[in-house]
């Protein structure tokens, strides 16, 4: 049985199942009933530039998205990344981001797509991968 319980335990098992488990809940998260709460708030910035706080935790959601998954490739494939292993995680994260905002309009009755929230996610998802590129073997030595 510790034999079981210490192979689940590796690092590699772990980040795949932290990255599925988050995909899981940002999917539900994003498909859940929207109760109008963020939307009422909005974040200011200095100099007369106005970002509503939903863009940004878009940004900030498939920021973490991408890192995620390009950790879990970067273990799976022995430490080793590639041009075609980042985009094919790149491709992935902003298709998901686009479905997701399909599968609101089409699936709940208060939420709608929105083409800024798709451009939130994309460049989350770009910044995902710079912070990947830039901090990877801090988090993977």
């Amino acid at each position: 049985m510790w034999k079981h319980i210490k192979l689940s335990l590796e690092p590699k098992k772990v980040i795949l199942g932290a990255g599925l488990i988050y995909t899981t809940l940002i999917t539900i998260a994003f498909l859940l009933p929207s109760v109008g709460i963020i939307s009422q708030f909005d974040f200011f910035i200095p100099i007369d530039f106005f970002i509503p706080i939903d863009k940004l935790l878009h940004f900030s959601i498939h920021l973490i998205l991408a890192f995620i998954w390009l950790n879990i490739i970067f273990n799976y494939n022995n430490k080793i990344i590639n041009l075609k292993l980042i985009a094919i995680t790149v491709l992935s994260c902003i298709v998901y981001g686009i479905i997701i905002e399909i599968s609101q309009q089409l699936f709940t009755g208060t939420r709608m797509a929105d083409f800024h929230d798709i451009i939130a996610n994309s460049v989350g998802t770009l910044f995902g991968v710079l912070f990947f590129l830039k901090f990877k073997f801090r988090f993977n030595s």
